[in-house]
């Protein structure tokens, strides 16, 4: 029987099965773009066919859940694709002028983002102003009646 991790999985997905040490299976899928996908009880790896590329994500991360989700669900196209993402993301690392124009992007898009932000709290202080001025107002005219209106009872009070 298949533990909770794997419900979904077919026997073409699971490679091999190995009862030693704390590895209890592995799934291992060929990936379009040259890439292979490993998942395991303790991890997900991700590698180049050429085996000049690897990547791994531990259980507690999310990467291990989403291939798991996606592989379960026969997702393959989408994990293909997050994975050559992945690689390219990587190369960014080993290239200057590459990580110079990433770097430049992330900049723009921090800035923009702060704005937006900026004008989104402001917008929601203004609003929080008016409208606890608004309470206010009404809470002072509520408070007016109501002392006119015990003025006025205390005064009938007194004529009788």
């Amino acid at each position: 029987m298949l533990s909770l991790p794997l419900q979904g999985i077919t026997k073409k997905h699971i490679m091999n099965i190995k009862k030693r040490g704390k590895k209890k299976f592995t799934i291992e899928e060929e990936l379009s773009q040259g890439f292979v996908v490993r998942i395991t009880d303790e991890r997900v790896d991700f590698e180049a066919k050429s085996k000049t590329w690897k990547t791994m994500f531990s259980k507690t991360a999310i990467e291990y859940s989403y291939a798991l989700y996606l592989i379960q669900h026969g997702h393959v196209k989408e994990l293909a694709l997050a994975v050559a993402m992945l690689y390219n993301c990587s190369r960014v690392l080993t290239d200057a002028e590459m990580l110079a124009a990433v770097f430049k992007a992330m900049d723009k898009i921090d800035k923009k983002r702060a704005k937006e932000s900026q004008k989104k709290n402001a917008d929601e202080d203004d609003s929080e102003i008016l409208d606890n001025e608004a309470i206010l107002q009404a809470s002072i005219e509520e408070n007016a009646e109501t002392k006119s209106s015990k003025k006025a009872v205390k005064k009938i009070m007194k004529n009788k």
